[in-house]
């Protein structure tokens, strides 16, 4: 298509304007960066490693010296003196 057909209406513009230029280097530039990214995805291992465990098979129990008697209780009223 020749630049005389391009129509003069919003979302076109013909190859030899600045605003084309500038779409196409963020086209380019996005499709680099994510490429980029890509090949450093497949290309390295995990920088932490992932320790493998074994599968449960079946629920713990809890020791009984390590069950509380009873839980503390908290107190969650707001005292006037700690909000001045």
């Amino acid at each position: 298509m020749s630049d005389d057909l391009v129509p003069r209406e919003y979302g076109f513009v013909t190859t030899r304007s600045n605003r084309y230029g500038e779409w196409q280097n963020l086209v380019y530039g996005s499709t680099r960066e994510y490429e980029d990214e890509a090949e450093v995805e497949e290309n390295h291992s995990p920088l932490v490693d992932h320790p493998e465990y074994p599968t449960p098979r079946a629920i713990l129990k809890r020791k009984p010296e390590a069950i509380a008697e009873e839980a503390p209780q908290r107190n969650h009223s707001i005292r006037r003196s700690s909000l001045q």
